[in-house]
């Protein structure tokens, strides 16, 4: 217990405790600060809002704890997906495992803590999700100060299970594919196969009980005894969350016993394999596998490209070696387009998305345009590698600042690299959206045409925030990525610069005919384009120098 104490408060220590060194730095961190609350305030409040619609429906079916057990599952599947991300980076993409192998340590005090490290961060993000569910539902029920209390309690054991199976999933996948010449390979697939299988899943269940008659649905909830109990089969921890924290007495009691037996069953086993496989698996990555490949000087001088493109393909290369970068990166490519066609195979079966559908198609051209145009700017919006283009360096940064290439040109090959995510992610959404609405190819094509003239200057602003205050020390490529504020800072202006553009879009569609219009559309994005892309070079050259290693 005291190595694992000692371990834990060191890694807090180097994550968390960022102490600005003069007044000026402390009054922008403050701002900074200032800015991330009001944003994520917003945010929270808005999802508040809709959960308070969503409650109210429930409530007068007196359905509320299917809402609030609804939520704990989303949470908790929401920690499974992206928590094996947040378990590669922390457990086995850290810069001191090495280090931390050689001390006298034992190796399942090492690991519990960076499995709470990860824990803490997965906690984070489903109490954003979770706790405004838990506030709505306490003003429905007039819950009292024990409600809180009980459901605070459950709220922050939440994340236990689906990390530990995250956990578990990582362990034996790293213990074994470093036996893999392609093991980062074979992580990324599988972790772009785990989102797949969830969003098919989910659409799988959805159209089983959209086929199922109201005669039905009401005879599978009479026999089971509640609807709650129905869906709850499929996550009982979930389902004893819910319970321990609405019922009273002894109910309350066996589902309390039910949950934290289940909760410290799985981490004790967690603990004990972790404590035989962790490090084997980890220092495993730090191996590097010889390819008996020959490379003839002749052959390289044909391989020489411009340094844009060279650049660019640099960057992708370093992005899918990494499952951490390739899974926060790539992940809008996989998970957009596969939503977007999953929309028709529902409103197939689907009775009220089937009216969605003939709505969408009954819309006017322009209104069609601004609304495709809006979908792939917010494709734009969610693109990380943007907004970590110079701190997923770390300190090889210097590499950078030394090679025979101007600052202004191995941007723009970022830029290139960067927009090509968006501009994938864009034409994969087209496939599906055209075969949806396969009457509405004048409106969605020209939309989607704008949304890549507007990936550049969104991508554009989101590199200019990571160059600004690049962040260059970290100890595991998750830090680069998922604790980096840039990223959000990114997101932020990536949303504030695409709402111009649609209102631009919606203004001058009211006032001009629908050609013309969308002409002087793509026409006002373009120069916006041209100046921030142009920006983005100035700005390179004048900070590259300045940063300092």
């Amino acid at each position: 217990m005291s190595d694992f104490l000692k371990v834990f408060r060191i890694q807090l220590r180097a994550r968390f405790s960022q102490k600005a060194s003069s007044r000026k730095e402390r009054w922008k961190n403050f701002g900074l600060g200032l800015v991330i609350v009001l944003s994520l305030g917003s945010l929270l409040f808005s999802w508040a809002f809709v959960l308070h619609g969503l409650f109210a429906t429930l409530h007068q079916a007196n359905m509320l704890d299917v809402g609030l057990l609804s939520i704990f599952i989303a949470g908790m599947l929401v920690v499974l997906i992206f928590g094996v991300v947040g378990v590669l980076g922390v457990l086995f993409q850290s810069k001191d495992i090495s280090f931390l192998a050689s001390l006298p340590l034992k190796q399942g005090a090492v690991f519990a803590s960076k499995f709470f490290i990860v824990y803490l961060y997965e906690l984070a993000v489903l109490i954003g999700a979770v706790l405004p569910a838990i506030i709505v539902y306490g003003i429905f029920t007039s819950g009292g100060v024990l409600y809180y209390i009980k459901a605070t309690i459950a709220m922050l054991l939440l994340p236990m299970l689906p990390l530990i199976l995250s956990t578990l999933i990582s362990l034996v996948l790293m213990r074994f594919s470093g036996l893999s010449k392609r093991r980062d390979l074979f992580a990324v697939v599988g972790g772009f196969l785990l989102v797949i299988g969830y969003l098919v899943g989910q659409q799988f269940l959805m159209s089983k009980i959209s086929t199922m008659s109201q005669d039905a649905i009401i005879a599978l909830i009479m026999e089971a005894g509640s609807f709650v109990k129905v869906i709850g089969r499929s996550f009982p921890p979930a389902l004893w969350a819910v319970n321990a924290v609405t019922l009273s007495g002894v109910d309350s009691l066996i589902n309390w016993a039910l949950y934290l037996a289940s909760s410290l069953a799985a981490f004790a086993l967690t603990c004990f394999i972790g404590s035989k496989i962790y490090l084997s698996g980890a220092l495993a990555q730090l191996e590097t596998a010889k390819k008996g490949k020959k490379v003839h000087f002749n052959k390289l001088k044909k391989k020489s490209r411009s340094p844009i493109i060279a650049i660019c393909i640099r960057e992708f290369k370093l992005i899918l070696r990494s499952p951490v970068y390739a899974l926060n990166s790539l992940i809008g490519v996989v998970l957009f387009p596969v939503m977007i066609f999953i929309f028709p195979m529902m409103s197939s079966t689907d009775p009220d998305l089937t009216a969605i559908d003939e709505l969408m198609s009954s819309l006017p051209p322009s209104m069609l345009f601004v609304g495709a145009f809006g979908v792939g700017l917010v494709v734009c919006t969610m693109n990380a590698a943007a907004s970590t283009v110079l701190s997923r360096e770390g300190e090889h940064f210097w590499l950078s600042k030394v090679i025979p290439v101007p600052y202004r040109i191995q941007v723009y090959g970022k830029l290139l690299f960067t927009w090509c995510i968006s501009a994938v992610t864009i034409v994969l959404c087209l496939i599906p959206a055209l075969i949806m609405l396969p009457g509405t190819i004048t409106s969605l094509i020209p939309a989607f045409i704008c949304a890549l003239m507007g990936a550049i200057p969104l991508t554009s602003t989101s590199m200019i925030i990571d160059i600004a205050r690049p962040k260059l020390k970290w100890s595991s490529e998750t830090e680069a990525i998922k604790q980096n504020l840039n990223v959000v800072l990114g997101m932020f202006a990536s949303v504030a610069l695409g709402f111009i553009f649609v209102v631009v879009s919606v203004f001058l569609i009211n006032r001009l005919a629908e050609q013309l219009a969308i002409f002087l559309v793509f026409v006002f994005i373009g120069g916006v384009a041209l100046v921030s892309t142009f920006a983005l070079a100035r700005f390179a050259d004048y900070k590259y120098k300045r940063i300092e290693m």
